[in-house]
């Protein structure tokens, strides 16, 4: 019984030291998350849905780091990382900045991009193919 007991403490202790270290890791290194708003005149109707969409995909993301832009510039954030108030749209659809802007440069540091925008798919044809869109209906 002693022995069965000492390996059942040593399995344990193991165990709880590997998911600790685990924790620790992915807690250190978040995986990072851009969130694209397509605001122009095409998507005025969509936009008030859009940003509770994107909020409740990641509301149980844990390890997540989550930027949100638009296809213009990068939106202000709360401490989720999602703006304190929904965009607005305001000018024409435009994903030249996307595809080869600075905007490209900031979010080209994240693991994975979705692009919210009920676009065409000629119109995103321009985006790198490893990014992700979503259609916001």
């Amino acid at each position: 019984m002693k022995a069965f007991a000492l390996w059942s403490l040593l399995c344990t202790g193991s165990f709880a030291a590997l998911a600790g270290g685990y924790h620790a890791k992915l807690d250190s290194t978040p995986h990072r998350v851009a969130v694209v708003i397509d605001t122009s005149y095409e998507m005025q109707r969509a936009l008030p849905g859009v940003l509770r969409r994107a909020q409740a995909d990641f509301a149980d993301a844990r390890y997540t780091e989550v930027g949100v832009f638009s296809e213009k510039s990068r939106l202000a954030k709360d401490a989720r990382g999602f703006p304190t108030v929904s965009p607005r749209a305001w000018a024409p659809r435009d994903f030249k900045r996307l595809a080869d802007g600075p905007l490209r440069d900031q979010l080209d540091g994240y693991d994975r991009v979705l692009v919210y925008t009920n676009a065409s798919s000629a119109d995103v044809s321009g985006l790198p193919d490893s990014w992700q869109i979503v259609n916001p209906r």
